[in-house]
């Protein structure tokens, strides 16, 4: 499960959110920032690139839910030799390893966090979809800040999505 959960995190965190949305949403700010900038590839980043944050979100709240469970050490209890223990030694022992790792590591933490900032992300987006709805280039061009401002919480989301632990963690 939890080559699954990093498969899906990486996907969505490295290879979409990184070097796509953001590559591309810098590049679409940098451009707002030219004193003509070029129309037609603002057009292409509003029509192409910017409903994508839309068609991602449920996947990101969905690794997000997932986090805890994917990444708890009561994994190993699946695997051999651990998992060759009866169902009630298992049971117990499952509770009590969670129990302890959730204790020692600060995972709800991160993904409480990472939740706040896709929350974020999400409302900025959701503001900002308003005017690129109805915005034509100059329109655009002076709303160049709030897309600045929505690229730092971008950017916090991907990094909180990093702070995740890359693999079980047994402490």
């Amino acid at each position: 499960m939890v080559d699954e959960w990093q498969l899906r995190r990486s996907e969505l965190n490295h290879q979409w959110l990184k070097n796509e949305f953001i590559r591309h949403l810098r590049a679409f700010i940098q451009r707002l920032s030219r004193p003509e900038p070029d129309e037609r590839r603002l057009a292409e980043f509003v029509r192409a690139d910017w409903p994508k944050l839309a068609e991602r979100r449920d996947d990101l709240a969905n690794l997000l839910a997932t986090a805890e469970d994917a990444l708890s050490p009561r994994q190993v209890l699946e695997e051999p030799p651990l998992s060759s223990c009866g169902p009630e030694t298992r049971a117990w022992l499952s509770r009590l390893v969670h129990a302890l790792w959730l204790q020692r590591t600060p995972i709800r933490r991160r993904v409480e966090e990472a939740s706040a900032a896709l929350g974020e992300v999400w409302e900025c987006y959701v503001g900002l979809d308003q005017v690129v709805e109805r915005a034509g280039p100059d329109e655009l061009r002076s709303a160049a800040k709030l897309f600045s401002a929505f690229a730092a919480k971008v950017d916090r989301l991907s990094r909180c999505l990093t702070e995740l632990p890359s693999r079980i963690e047994v402490v």
